[in-house]
């Protein structure tokens, strides 16, 4: 029955000195405790109350970026946080009468292999969500609270994406995951906490698929610096590493979005002509945890693109491809990638699609009268008030660094409605580049007059989008 506010009860209000930070309600596991969390830019407070009290009390502030995730068992909070610069995590636990953080018990040390993600108790069992660094996945592993045992939880492929859901109760001993690789569609795993073992128990048609026709692989390209950037290679079975075949190679590395190896239906029109499709893990996501992404922004931007160089010359060397048989796509920050890495080396490229394209950086990034702008300093700099700044964007802002060269076919894809990168950036880049450019290549610019960030609006138009773009890389390498 609907009361009015009259009916209604004030549970929580935020104290003052908080005002301005974004508000979100949680609850631990087994819903024992219900989790107010006040976060900003750079700081989180904690308040919790146990669920049949309104008495929310504080129980962390952190600032400098510090944050908490909590969960109960058995009269004691389990708490994982980056306090005291573990960029990895750690885990404590503290009993639920003592909050103050000189009670807190260090159960789990920080590692720099392993990050922690997140932590769930189903019965008797602690589930730990965690990425290995050196590898580059999502793992889970399963802790048996009366014996102790750790296991890791296995999974069927070299490359996947993985998501843990859970149970509605807490008392459950089995829980579920949302898993795919490149060749398994989204599928539905149960985990029996008893044995650690998973069973599928559904998963997403995809008609005509057939994943015995290919081969998944994770590879590591050498960087230059000498840093193992990982590679997730798709192919058809028998393929001879020859030289001859041709490549797709997407890359992101931004904002600490790393890229998991998920199914992807689409990709599989040109792996079916014999393209090798790979993604590279390059620094500037959280691929392999947060120092990753911290080797990939501000003044470190310039690893971003050379990963990704260096990945792509690998494999040329490992015989997957050559020289003007790669195409390359990155979307957004992507796009910033793609306009970078191509006026670094257009040698190495025989096709590049920018969707949305982050390609004016420097005068974007100037202008705070943009209302993205000044958030965007924590990621690349403010050359308002840095020389230094401005001088290290300058590198690779890929419309000031177009010269008088040969490029390689390029598409530019855009939306007049976009608000996250204005229209004019890739705009500015074609002119620039057709007033520069030695070559007769190729140089399109694809305005969507109804789209925004994100792509147009309607339900399947995707399909017609990827279309275009497939068929440009089609007309790229003359395949018909």
């Amino acid at each position: 029955m609907h009361q009015g506010p009259d009916k209604r009860e004030l549970v929580f209000s935020k104290p003052d000195e908080f005002d301005g930070m974004f508000l979100s309600l949680s609850e631990t596991t087994d819903r024992e405790y219900v989790m107010v969390f006040l976060n900003s830019g750079s700081s989180q407070v904690v308040y919790v109350a146990p669920h049949t009290s309104t008495d929310f009390r504080l129980f962390a502030h952190g600032t400098d970026d510090v944050v908490f995730n909590l969960d109960h068992y058995r009269e004691n909070f389990y708490i994982l946080t980056n306090l005291n610069g573990a960029n990895n995590f750690q885990l404590f636990k503290t009993s639920v009468n003592q909050w103050d953080q000189k009670h807190w018990h260090l159960i789990q040390a920080e590692s720099d292999i392993i990050s922690l993600n997140d932590i769930h108790f189903y019965n008797h069992y602690l589930i730990i969500e965690q990425k290995n660094n050196e590898k580059a996945l999502d793992e889970l592993v399963v802790q048996d609270m009366v014996s102790g045992n750790r296991q890791r939880v296995s999974m069927p492929d070299e490359a996947y994406q993985l998501h843990f859901s859970g149970d509605w109760d807490h008392n459950a001993t089995t829980v579920r995951l949302d898993y795919s690789s490149p060749i398994m569609p989204s599928t539905v795993l149960e985990l029996d906490l008893n044995s650690v073992q998973t069973t599928a128990v559904y998963t997403r048609e995809a008609p005509n698929f057939d994943p015995g026709k290919y081969e998944v692989k994770r590879e590591y390209a050498i960087a230059r610096d000498g840093e193992r950037i990982p590679v997730t290679i798709i192919y058809k079975k028998g393929l001879v590493k020859d030289g001859s075949h041709r490549a797709l190679v997407y890359g992101y590395g931004s904002y600490g979005y790393g890229m998991t190896a998920g199914f992807s239906s689409k990709l599989f029109s040109l792996v079916d002509r014999g393209f090798v499709y790979a993604t590279a893990h390059i620094r500037g996501g959280d691929d392999k945890g947060y120092q990753w992404y911290l080797n990939g922004k501000m003044r470190h931007k310039m690893n971003t693109f050379n990963d990704f160089i260096d990945a792509t010359e690998y494999l040329i060397e490992q015989g997957y491809t050559d020289k003007g048989q790669i195409a390359i796509n990155g979307g957004s920050a992507g796009g910033l990638l793609m306009g970078a890495v191509t006026n670094l080396r257009p040698d190495l490229f025989g096709c590049v699609i920018a969707d949305v394209p982050f390609v004016d950086v420097i005068n974007t990034i100037s202008d705070a009268s943009l209302p993205l702008t000044p958030p965007e300093w924590e990621e690349w700099g403010n050359p308002v008030t840095s020389a230094g700044d401005f001088d290290y964007i300058m590198q690779y802002s890929p419309y000031d660094n177009v010269q008088a060269k040969d490029y390689p076919p390029m598409l530019f894809n855009s939306g007049i409605s976009d608000e996250q990168v204005t229209y004019w950036e890739p705009a500015k880049m074609v002119a620039r580049l057709r007033d520069l450019k030695t070559d007769d290549n190729l140089l399109l610019l694809n305005m969507n007059m109804h789209a925004g960030h994100a792509g147009a609006s309607k339900r399947y138009e995707w399909i017609d989008e990827e279309a275009f773009n497939y068929a440009f890389i089609l007309k790229c390498f003359a395949i018909k």
